[in-house]
């Protein structure tokens, strides 16, 4: 969403760095310019950009991968040999364990050669890192899902989107909230993963998922200060437009949160506990109000783990579909709007409204945008107002650097405490 604050700060981020890596490949060899994508999924979780054999830039894609990476680097090492050394130090830090013995080796390159020779490399680091190592590539059952549910929706436009691919474009999702599956699928696997490192890099010093999540919602708020400077540049007219849409697209988004948070009823909970082969849901959530996303995570792991080998993928298959059927009606998409929710999207649009359905109040959502940015087009500037829509957007570059000054305190304390929880590990 958000075309026509794109319109005003002449693109994002996402397609200014796509632009550039096709730029960097028309000026470099084909070799050189390759970026790929390569993840180790122990529980901890890290992901590597690898270009020429060789690691560029490790991220923790969660708390324990964060722990595992305290103090570590593994940029310039190659392939075989950083992965050897991650999975030596998950098993040192009591990860990989005969119980937990699971390493999961996602690769993606645009040449499928290129693919499986990632792949190669690290799996033969990871068998080398570990006697316990169980390595495998299958894809993650979630990727899978993704996959066909994307598919399903526009065969044409998915039809070469693979799980891996997925990964990727949701590794970026992380960080760029504006990035969407539809782009993702039309770039190359080499942007994208250049997109990613440059995202990253921006986050560098930011360690832990509570800490990230604080950093994203402040920037997300100083953006929208700056983008509110500019609207109000614009004049009255299209200020109180810009204000009306906002609040809108607000409202969507706290409804989706809602329709995403919906618990099970009791004997959809039932039905899926036995699938599971569970006695009770206390066995594996902390309560028993349990939602479909806390249940497809947890089934995620619970195939891999178990049923994703042999003559059991087949098997684990099967229980997947059975959960998903029971799943389908928690579809956020599908989610009714109450009589309250209309009553509220009624005063906020200035007319009485009858959504069916989140979809349909997206499409009015996506309407409204597409009514500001022709309403921005009409709009004369004057020398003036373009310097000082200049000097906002000179100030929005520097806003992640103010946001991780702000944050400075909370992330060293947050570097002190993984590398506290890996020295207790140690012991």
């Amino acid at each position: 969403m958000k075309k026509f604050m794109q319109t005003v700060l002449s693109g994002v981020a996402t397609l200014a760095l796509a632009f550039s890596a096709v730029a960097c490949n028309t000026q470099t060899s084909e070799a050189e310019a390759e970026n790929a994508y390569l993840t180790i999924d122990i529980n901890p979780s890290v992901e590597m950009i690898v270009a020429d054999g060789v690691v560029t830039s490790v991220k923790a894609c969660n708390d324990d991968g964060a722990v595992l990476l305290s103090g570590e680097n593994f940029e310039g090492k190659t392939i075989e040999e950083a992965t050897k050394n991650i999975v030596a130090l998950a098993e040192e830090l009591g990860y990989l364990t005969s119980e937990n013995d699971d390493v999961k080796i996602t690769a993606l390159a645009d040449d499928e050669e290129l693919t499986l020779k990632i792949e190669k490399a690290a799996k033969a680091g990871a068998e080398k890192g570990s006697d316990k190592a169980k390595v495998n590539a299958d894809p993650r059952s979630a990727d899978q899902r993704k996959v066909k549910e994307l598919q399903a929706e526009n065969a044409e436009l998915f039809k070469k989107l693979t799980p891996a691919k997925v990964r990727l474009i949701e590794a970026i999702m992380r960080y760029d909230p504006e990035m969407t599956y539809e782009e993702g699928a039309a770039m190359k696997v080499d942007e994208l993963a250049e997109l990613l490192e440059e995202l990253a890099k921006e986050m560098v010093d930011i360690v832990g998922e509570e800490l990230e999540e604080k950093f994203e919602t402040r920037f997300a708020e100083l953006k929208e200060e700056k983008e509110a400077a500019i609207a109000q540049i614009y004049g009255g007219e299209y200020y109180e437009a810009w204000q009306k849409y906002v609040e809108l697209e607000q409202a969507y988004e706290e409804l989706k949160v809602t329709a995403e948070n919906i618990a099970l009823s009791e004997d959809d909970l039932a039905d899926i506990l036995e699938l599971l082969n569970l006695t009770s849901v206390e066995e594996v959530f902390a309560s028993d109000t349990v939602t479909a996303e806390q249940i497809e995570e947890y089934v995620d792991e619970y195939i891999d783990r178990f049923f994703d080998k042999g003559e059991l993928a087949q098997m684990g298959e099967l229980i997947e579909n059975a959960v998903e059927s029971i799943l389908e009606k928690y579809d956020a998409e599908e989610y009714i709007l109450s009589a309250t929710d209309l009553e509220n999207l009624s005063a906020l649009i200035g007319e009485t409204v009858e959504f069916e359905s989140l979809e349909e109040l997206e499409e009015f959502v996506e309407a409204q945008e597409d009514l500001l940015e022709d309403l921005l087009k009409e709009m004369q500037l004057t020398e003036d107002q373009k310097a000082q829509i200049e000097e906002i957007k000179k100030q929005m570059k520097s806003l992640k650097e103010e946001v991780r000054e702000g944050l400075q305190t909370e992330i060293d304390k947050n570097k002190d405490k993984f590398s506290e929880i890996k020295s207790q590990r140690r012991k």
